[in-house]
């Protein structure tokens, strides 16, 4: 089965829960999938409306600081940036325009915004929106070119380098969690369009254009 992150074929089974079983690189060591146990659009929609993330809620504002904390230390403000997955709301987005920075928000449910494709952003955020992808290669490569020279693309999703028990690991319950990255995926994506890549901890990941 052939990896979706760098395409590899070297890969093999690795651990079954009562749902799904899960198939991993041994090259880029991704964790994935298979592709049978995708959502359609209308059920991963039905998921995703249940999610709470709105700007009153302070206990998600507050998770998503983690993120606008190293964008602070990177860039000034009235750097543009992309939300990319924004969600329901772009809550995100609104306290990143806060802070002064000049906002675009893009969800394929939620905020199908097709002209931020035909932009170059100085930074992107990512946040809890990898795990989700059904071909990451291809929406890497994709929101990659988006990026101005220099530019920075902030990742927030747990890693699997720390995780001992993936079997009964949460995270991978959701069944709109179909990849699970490691460092080394990320160093493979950084490898692949030649950027410098920043471990920030084991949920962020900053790679530099």
């Amino acid at each position: 089965m052939k990896c979706p992150l760098c395409k590899s074929t070297n890969t093999h089974f690795f651990v079954k829960n009562t749902e799904r079983t899960y198939q991993k690189c041994s090259d880029c060591e991704l964790v994935f999938a298979p592709s049978r146990y995708f959502l359609n659009k209308s059920e991963e929609k039905s998921r995703y409306n249940l999610h709470e993330n709105f700007i009153e809620n302070i206990g998600y504002r507050n998770f998503l600081s983690q993120v606008i904390s190293p964008i602070k230390q990177r860039l000034s403000k009235g750097a543009l940036g992309l939300d990319y997955g924004s969600g329901p709301s772009p809550v995100l987005a609104t306290l990143l325009e806060i802070e002064g920075y000049k906002m675009d928000f893009y969800d394929p449910y939620y905020a199908d915004n097709q002209e931020v494709f035909n932009k170059k952003y100085d930074f992107i955020t990512l946040t809890e929106v990898a795990e989700h992808f059904y071909y990451p290669a291809v929406e890497f490569k994709k929101i990659l070119q988006l990026l101005k020279p220099n530019g920075y693309l902030v990742v927030m999703t747990y890693r699997t380098d720390t995780i001992a028990d993936f079997k009964n690991w949460y995270y991978q319950k959701d069944p709109t969690h179909v990849c699970f990255y490691s460092n080394k995926s990320f160093e493979y994506i950084a490898s692949k369009y030649k950027l410098s890549i920043s471990i920030i901890d084991a949920k962020i990941v900053i790679l530099n254009k």
